[in-house]
């Protein structure tokens, strides 16, 4: 069914020249993660981040989350930043984003709830985090970017990310910036670290 929601996703954006784009699916979330790092940039520093190609990039982004110099928080803490970047995202995208984490919430809450009240096996924990895996498994990486700013403003959906540390193939260097790895409970491996070791479990699985 998560599958299903992705696969259904289908938005037409239009830009500042008056052209529209159709993302679909996950190249949907591919965009999204994107424009999720340039609100951040324009919030928090009231510039275009390093490396745009600023020639109609920057005023789509305004246009399309309507945001304006007044909503910059340049003197704000970087938690700030990020949870107010993360409203004019959420707020553009919500039938999509709100229904798609909703729809996560309460799978993984379902979890929860079995493993607590699952006596019959000597390591239940394992056995419903060995579940959690499987809908990790599906997720890509842009899914795993927004579900991490997603945490950032809500408390519930963060508890149980991190309980079934759903986010454990999320590279540190992927995120915004490496420092926003404080806002999550767990401690982000690097890409050369999780690479290897994902090399070390496949030794271990082919023993």
């Amino acid at each position: 069914t998560q599958q299903g929601l992705v696969n259904n996703i289908e938005v037409e954006i239009q830009l500042s020249d008056n052209t529209k784009t159709k993302y679909k699916g996950r190249i949907f979330f591919e965009m999204a993660s994107k424009d999720l790092k340039h609100i951040y940039h324009y919030i928090a520093y009231n510039t275009f981040e390093q490396g745009w190609d600023a020639n109609g990039i920057f005023e789509d982004i305004r246009k399309r989350y309507e945001i304006t110099d007044k909503d910059t928080i340049v003197k704000e803490n970087s938690l700030s930043k990020l949870r107010k970047s993360y409203q004019f995202f959420f707020n553009k995208h919500d039938s999509i984003i709100g229904h798609y984490f909703r729809h996560l919430y309460h799978m993984l809450m379902y979890l929860k709830e079995t493993e607590t009240s699952d006596k019959s096996a000597m390591d239940t924990k394992r056995i419903y985090a060995n579940y959690a895996n499987f809908i990790q498994s599906q997720m890509s990486s842009s899914e795993l970017f927004l579900l991490f700013y997603n945490c950032t403003c809500f408390p519930k959906m963060k508890e149980l990310v991190e309980y079934y540390d759903l986010l454990e193939n999320l590279p540190k260097e992927d995120l915004i910036e490496e420092s926003h790895q404080s806002f999550y409970g767990k401690e982000l491996k690097s890409r050369d670290e999780i690479f290897t070791l994902h090399v070390e479990l496949s030794k271990n699985f082919s023993k």
